[in-house]
């Protein structure tokens, strides 16, 4: 192709679009496409409960480790910014409003036992450090509702 040419762009399209082989008339019909489609391997969908729940005394549920791991790994953070920051004025101020603010996570996750799962969690991450974390949090927290 020469690029000289004065309708080179115009030859260049045609050659691209004759080895494309098909035109917009050709299509398949939308059903023949969509059969084509690889269906979706993940569902986001929760299973259907196996059991109707009795009504009894309302109990918070059971936390897992992996629903409190993020409440955990942000009041991790925020201790290590306390640790290397200072530890007075509005920095200390807005990281004790950021461990009240996983405190109500946790508390609002599942209460209590939430709340006593992320303490031993975050206490088993550093256990040199596990005492002094852990009254920043109590103190974080006092007077959350679990």
């Amino acid at each position: 192709m020469n690029p000289a040419h004065p309708g080179w762009h115009a030859i260049a399209l045609e050659t691209a679009w004759a080895g494309i082989g098909e035109s917009t008339a050709r299509l398949q019909p939308r059903e023949q496409i969509q059969a084509m489609k690889p269906p979706l391997t993940t569902s986001f969908l929760a299973p259907a409960p196996s059991q109707t729940p009795q009504a009894g005394p309302e109990q918070p549920p059971t936390s897992t480790w992996r629903e409190v791991a993020p409440i955990v790994s942000a009041l991790v953070i925020t201790l290590e910014a306390i640790e290397t920051g200072p530890k007075a004025g509005p920095a200390m101020r807005a990281h004790r409003s950021a461990m009240r603010r996983q405190g109500e996570a946790a508390a609002a996750l599942g209460g209590h036992e939430a709340m006593e799962a992320v303490l031993h969690q975050v206490g088993d991450v550093d256990p040199a450090r596990a005492e002094r974390r852990l009254a920043l949090i109590r103190e974080a927290w006092t007077g959350l509702s679990g």
